[in-house]
Parts: structure tokens; sequence; C-alpha cells
């Protein structure tokens, strides 16, 4: 039986503003993909917030290239940044 390799795909893009924040998910994702692909990877795990659009593009992006798309989505707590 044949087991699944798998790549473990990280959401934090660092950046401030939505456009850069889409910008870089995306060529975080190109950057990513490419490499699982290359390793001959077949499922890739992501792991974000409820409403995360970094696992979205994840999954839009696993199902364009074939690949198996594990979500691990949690309810994130709220910043309280008025400290």
């Amino acid at each position: 039986m044949a087991t699944a390799q798998e790549t473990f795909v990280s959401g934090r893009s660092g950046t401030t503003s939505a456009r850069s924040a889409a910008a870089a998910t995306n060529f975080k994702l190109e950057f990513l993909f490419g490499q699982a692909l290359a390793e001959g990877c077949d499922t890739v795990i992501a792991v974000g917030g409820l409403q995360s659009n970094f696992a979205r593009l994840t999954a839009a992006a696993c199902a364009k290239l074939g690949l198996g798309c594990e979500l691990v989505l949690s309810q994130m707590v709220p910043r309280d940044d008025h400290s």
C-alpha cells in the first residue's frame, strides 16, 4: 500500500496591506507548490483560522493541480491590541 507524501504549509505572510498580502500569499504558494510537486508530494496540509484566505487559496491550488488537500482550521481568538 502506497503512503502519501505530505508537505506542511503555514499561512503567515507578514505583510500589512490586503493587496500586498494577497500577492505575497500567491508568491508563497507558487514557490511551495513547485517544491511539493518537485518532491513528488500528493497531499498538502494547510493550517489556519476558519476564515483563512490562505487556506482557501491552498485548497483551490490543490484542486487545480490534482493534489490532495487537508485543511486544519481553528477558531482564532481575537487579538486585544488595546493594552
